[in-house]
């Protein structure tokens, strides 16, 4: 088919399905080709080769000419499975996407956010006549026996498997967009949240962050040298050397040689060596915590030291992480490819990691954080006044469960964070047994901390049962925003099952609510800057944490527009009783850490 005759048809489309080919997945990799379906016809689809080694491709002015004004029309919809990916190739040819578009992943997430959200899965589920394979990806990358890339592909092999992929898309919308439909809250809530949320998210990961490689280059030295004596401590307190990353000759050490209590088994019958171990065993020997800190360290420097400047793009020599909303049951944002949720905050290494992420020349960082708000949250789910006069008051919450729970303790630092332990793993719908392992206690002293804690805070605990129940009786639990999670096992016969499905539906609410927060907040932030047209972006978000970029002398206005975009919501009514106890601490700095 000729662009011209091309450009006649799509001109005519109310709605069109969109598709991209890369060579990866890797912010660096390169778009292939698209494909594009204004039907659920083979004859109603077509795919556009980009940059394949062999055949004609077409030019990227060609392909400029041909999908900018429908990209940008506000009369066409433009369907996608997954936008977030798809939006960031097309920028990546120098097209925007505008309003109006849809996301079918997104919708599938939203109506199951644990079920399997492939377009593969997705066809299956509903039936489509444009069915797709689990692996057919990956066989037709397959070369020879040899996994390649796309760039490699046949192009009418490359147009059978990709304009599938357009048409199945534009099918299943009309399927996930009715089912989501049935739900008006939901369907709102998709519509001024979660959509424009996907486009912040594409727009973080286009900015990408600034690093020091030098300073992580130094640190990973440092590193070094810290492995290098905790191994000689290691093997002095072992009184002999072994592979200290071997599971089994660790075991050795410590059951045989060193004949430390035997507390945990694996799955497979053998003495455990895992964190949860060591951290059980540590009072026993000094070794323990020496070893600890190995794993510690270990992790971190080839987590993060040296992979972190492995992953800079080549082309702007900045570090584009991938993020998702729609991995996490709860709602919670993740990121990827690097994980960056998972560099920790308080320890000193954790944070020296942190150091390494620096603004550009002439900007600075304003890094927002929400101050313990899911306990806000749960404070105000509950109904428990303590808790909730306690924020409004500006009281230290853990300091106020200590007094109560851990008053003969003569550690106030130890106490404090103790009490800091059992207000999260209440949360968490954590029982004796859990906080036993948390407290380093025996399991009767944690009951009587539970006992003693729910009645410190009685309509904790009737909120939770009230939740445990709702999820028993209609086998779901919804956030007050309206998204749903399917609590399975709630009515399971198996206790172990149905005890671990309670803590979810306790936890999914107040985690669920907590992240919806962020996430309007995000999206109104964005508005903020594009009405203002500051010279600033997001760049980062890290669980309850913001960081934006901005230029110095934009910092004071950027600041107050942060705050407000955080306490202030106008997108989504939180309630004004939850919104008067939220709190965001605010700091402006030249690395995310210093």
């Amino acid at each position: 088919m000729n662009l011209k005759t091309l450009k006649t048809i799509l001109s005519k489309q109310k709605i069109i399905a969109i598709d991209t080919e890369t060579t990866g997945l890797n912010f660096d990799d390169e778009v292939v080709g698209i494909s594009l379906a204004w039907g659920i016809k083979k004859e109603e689809s077509v795919y556009l080769p980009i940059k394949h080694k062999v055949g004609n491709n077409y030019s990227l002015e060609d392909i400029k000419a041909l999908l900018s004004n429908p990209l940008i029309s506000e009369n066409v919809i433009k369907v996608f499975h997954n936008f977030y990916f798809d939006y960031l190739q097309l920028k990546k040819l120098g097209l925007e996407v505008n309003e109006w578009y849809e996301d079918t992943k997104l919708i599938a997430y939203l109506l199951d956010p644990e079920q399997d959200t492939s377009l593969a899965a997705q066809s299956k589920k509903y039936g489509l006549i444009n069915q797709k394979e689990k692996d057919e990806l990956k066989k037709l990358i397959k070369i020879k026996n040899r996994l390649t890339t796309f760039d490699n592909v046949d192009i009418d092999e490359a147009d059978e498997y990709s304009s599938k992929d357009a048409r199945a898309t534009l099918e299943l919308f009309s399927f996930v967009n009715f089912e989501l439909k049935k739900n008006s809250v939901l369907y709102d809530w998709y519509q001024c949240i979660e959509l424009p949320l996907e486009k912040v998210l594409a727009e973080m990961t286009w900015n990408g962050i600034g690093l020091d490689a030098i300073f992580l280059n130094n640190l990973h030295s440092d590193f070094e040298k810290q492995l290098k004596q905790l191994e000689k401590d290691i093997y002095l307190l072992a009184k002999e050397e072994f592979n200290i990353n071997s599971s089994k000759q660790l075991q050795r050490i410590l059951y045989r040689v060193l004949g430390l209590p035997k507390v945990k088994m694996t799955n497979k019958g053998q003495l455990s060596t895992d964190n949860e171990t060591l951290q059980l065993l540590e009072r026993h020997h000094p070794i323990i915590s020496k070893l600890l800190t190995y794993r510690k360290i270990k992790k971190l420097d080839s987590t993060y030291t040296t992979a972190l400047t492995e992953k800079l793009s080549k082309k702007d020599g900045r570090l584009h992480t991938t993020f998702s909303q729609m991995i996490t049951a709860t709602g919670r944002l993740a990121s990827s490819n690097p994980n960056l949720q998972n560099i920790p905050k308080k320890d000193e290494e954790g944070r020296k990691i942190r150091q390494a992420f620096v603004a550009r020349d002439g900007y600075k960082f304003i890094i927002s954080d929400y101050n313990q708000i899911e306990l806000m949250v749960a404070a105000f789910l509950s109904g428990e006044n303590k808790l909730y006069n306690a924020f409004k008051n500006g009281e230290d919450v853990h300091q106020m469960t200590a007094n109560s729970l851990f008053a003969n303790e003569k550690d106030k630092v130890v106490a404090r964070l103790n009490a800091k332990k059992v207000n999260f793993g209440v949360l968490y719908g954590m029982g004796a047994g859990g906080l036993s392992k948390v407290l380093n206690c025996h399991p009767r002293t944690a009951k009587k901390v539970l006992d003693d804690y729910f009645k410190t805070y009685p309509m904790l605990k009737l909120y939770a049962e009230q939740t445990a129940l709702e999820a028993e009786t209609f086998g779901y639990i919804k956030t007050i925003t309206g998204r749903i999670r399917y609590i399975k096992d709630i009515n399971s016969n198996d206790k172990e099952k149905r005890k671990h499905a309670e803590r979810i539906a306790i936890n999914t609410p107040v985690q669920g609510l907590a992240a919806d927060i962020i996430k309007i907040a995000m999206v109104q932030l964005q508005k903020e800057i594009e009405k203002n047209k500051l010279d600033a972006k997001i760049l980062i978000q890290v669980h309850d944490e913001l960081i934006v970029e901005v230029k110095e002398s934009e910092v004071k206005k950027m600041r107050d527009i942060i705050e407000k975009s955080m306490t202030d919501f106008y997108l989504w009514d939180i309630p004004k009783k939850l919104t008067d106890i939220l709190a965001v601490s605010i700091s402006i700095k030249n690395r995310w850490i210093e």
